[in-house]
């Protein structure tokens, strides 16, 4: 299992999953991405969405390497980013994701902004002159709606305090890629894995309703939406926490079961 944070973590935050992971048998590696957590990089500035992709797409292959079944774990913009490696490596068998958060949308840069009216202007603010704008350190918090990553506003606030995580800052450089990115496959020619969106059903920061903008295009692989009740965006209250271990293992059980079936 490779799980992936998003711009408001890194892999410890997501320990718990890890060891999730490790109670069913299965092992874990949540990698720091590129200027998150303890990942050191020549040049901050330089860091783009790209690199993002590359990386987890690296580490993909890297764990493929031990012939074991890969199964990719997405949180928040983790989500994305690994349905972007999953469709580039095309070696997961199984995609199990909290949100599906298609930036190229206008609808979803607004509801994910911190401010909606924020979401309509950063595009054309970062690309009309981006040699001047890309250089320029951007504090995660102010671009997105970070206070809402978590219902419980003392786990919030220290999400955001973590300047390793939801305080950390990153080059408009970045951003801007990441407005831009298109999916590395649009939904409806996916056809690599089975995906389950295991979405907080009090999810302040990624409504359901902008989630299914994405995920309700998904036609050609088995997919399955599951609520998680009274759950934030970063899912750790009851009984959400339980409910995403629970579809978690379901959707496990049946992967694992499908790449053992496979020729």
């Amino acid at each position: 299992m490779i799980i992936v944070h998003g711009v408001g973590g890194n892999g410890r935050m997501l320990a718990l999953y890890g060891q999730m992971c490790r109670s069913l048998g299965y092992d874990a590696v949540a990698p720091d991405l590129p200027g998150y957590g303890l990942t050191g990089v020549p040049s901050k500035l330089a860091l783009t969405y790209e690199d993002w992709r590359t990386v987890l797409a690296a580490v993909i292959e890297a764990e493929a390497v031990r012939g074991l079944p890969v199964i990719v774990f997405g949180l928040s913009m983790g989500s994305m980013l690994g349905y972007d490696a999953t469709a580039r490596t095309r070696l997961p068998k199984g995609l199990f994701v909290t949100c599906l958060a298609g930036l190229r949308n206008p609808e979803v840069r607004r509801g994910v902004a911190r401010w909606p009216w924020l979401g309509t202007v950063i595009e054309p603010l970062l690309t009309k002159v981006p040699a001047l704008t890309d250089p320029l350190p951007i504090f995660m918090k102010v671009a997105g709606n970070m206070s809402a990553v978590a219902n419980d506003r003392a786990l919030a606030q220290a999400i955001m305090a973590d300047p390793r995580a939801g305080g950390n800052w990153m080059p408009a450089r970045f951003l801007r890629t990441l407005l831009m990115a298109e999916p590395e496959k649009p939904p409806e020619a996916f056809d690599v894995c089975a995906v389950t969106l295991a979405h907080p059903a009090d999810d302040r920061w990624t409504d359901v309703s902008i989630s299914r903008l994405f995920f309700n295009r998904l036609g050609r692989v088995p997919t399955e939406l599951v609520m998680l009740e009274n759950g934030g965006h970063f899912p750790v209250e009851y009984p959400a926490h339980e409910q995403l271990a629970t579809a978690f293992r379901r959707f496990m059980e049946s992967a694992i079961a499908s790449a053992q079936r496979a020729p």
